[in-house]
């Protein structure tokens, strides 16, 4: 049986934003053909969405979640990771969307050491050819 944070997670649809438009993938679909074009132009097969918002899923400020997020955008930047906004938005509307990152060509265990780094419990995961997935980080299983 899930825990309710854990089907909150499942629930979210996970907004990119790319070349002026916002797709929504889920977990446990087929990756959008944009993705898979994305893959293709970029020569990468794999990609992880990624935020600091609300470290270990507890709700912080907006202003510390801004400041969050810019650190994981900067580090992003300074270490030449191809990347792309991204959006997460669960059912509850009480819960406010979280800002994040779509990262591309990094491989898993470089996913988890970065939502570790920022304290998340999980991360979503893309590679080509396979369903999109959630991976739990070892926070998660603390």
């Amino acid at each position: 049986m899930k825990s309710d944070l854990e089907q909150h997670y499942l629930d979210t649809i996970y907004f990119v934003h790319l070349a002026g438009k916002q797709y929504g993938i889920k977990i446990d679909e087929d990756n959008l053909p944009v993705i898979n074009n994305l893959f293709a132009t970029e020569n990468a097969s794999t990609a992880a969405i990624l935020t600091a918002w609300n470290p270990r899923s507890q709700a912080i400020d907006f202003a510390q979640n801004k400041i969050r997020n810019y650190d994981l955008y900067h580090y992003l930047k300074k270490n030449n990771y191809v990347f792309y906004d991204a959006l997460g938005k669960g059912k509850d509307p009480l819960w406010p969307a979280e800002e994040g990152y779509i990262v591309l060509g990094l491989n898993k265990e470089e996913a988890e050491k970065l939502a570790v780094h920022y304290e998340q419990n999980a991360f979503v995961w893309l590679e080509k050819n396979k369903l999109v997935s959630l991976e739990y980080t070892s926070i998660w299983h603390e």
